[in-house]
């Protein structure tokens, strides 16, 4: 998905620290997003963190590297596209 033919160096130094991210941050919301009085029956799981990844993953490249349809409406304050990216 992510080829040195179509994303800078830092971009992919990034995305190959996607997965250990991932477990690390599902670690991190398994810890505090514990079930509460109000929502005894939500338990927080991997799936709902793949849902959020899967997302990201489906952006179109477009979006990635223009900041897509928020950033042309004006809806995104501080997006700069890189300047290192190839186009």
């Amino acid at each position: 998905r992510f080829t040195a033919g179509e994303f800078d160096s830092v971009t992919l130094e990034n995305v190959s620290k996607l997965t250990s991210a991932t477990i690390q941050l599902w670690k991190t919301m398994k810890a505090k997003m514990l079930p509460t009085p109000a929502k005894f029956h939500y338990v927080f799981n991997m799936r709902d963190l793949s849902r959020v990844f899967q997302g990201i993953l489906l952006t179109p490249k477009d979006s990635i590297l223009k900041g897509g349809l928020r950033q042309e409406q004006g809806q995104l304050n501080n997006f700069t596209p890189s300047t290192r990216t190839r186009t």
